[in-house]
């Protein structure tokens, strides 16, 4: 398996457990606030601990609200892949927003999973 297909997989997981609107709402505002708090340490350490610490709290919301299940860097799944597919995420939700394509798929979301235990939603 090549990486752009070991990536492609990555994402394929990533967007199987992010399928509601909320959750993917909350990504699209978080994800770019976690990202911009790096960059912030610089100019303000205080700014950059609010904005990393917004982020996390709407992923959280996505996950534990709207999407009812657990967020996937706190799974087996960690690595810099998993982190790339976020921002891609985060970026395509905003890229259909502006282009007047729909937040989500008419059809039945893929749930996938990369264990044997599933996907990790929750009842």
């Amino acid at each position: 398996m090549n990486q752009d297909e070991d990536f492609a997989d990555t994402l394929a997981y990533y967007e199987s457990q992010h399928t509601t609107a909320g959750c993917k709402w909350t990504h699209m505002i978080g994800v770019p606030m976690i990202a911009l708090s790096v960059p912030m340490l610089l100019f303000s350490p205080r700014r950059a601990a609010n904005l990393f610490a917004g982020g996390w709290a709407l992923q959280f919301i996505g996950h534990y609200v709207f999407e009812k299940n657990s967020p996937v860097i706190l799974s087996d799944h960690r690595s810099p892949k998993v982190i790339a597919a976020a921002v891609y995420f985060a970026a395509d939700g905003w890229l259909r927003v502006f282009s007047g394509r729909p937040l989500i798929d008419n059809g039945e979301p893929k749930l996938l999973t990369m264990n044997p235990e599933g996907n990790g939603k929750h009842d």
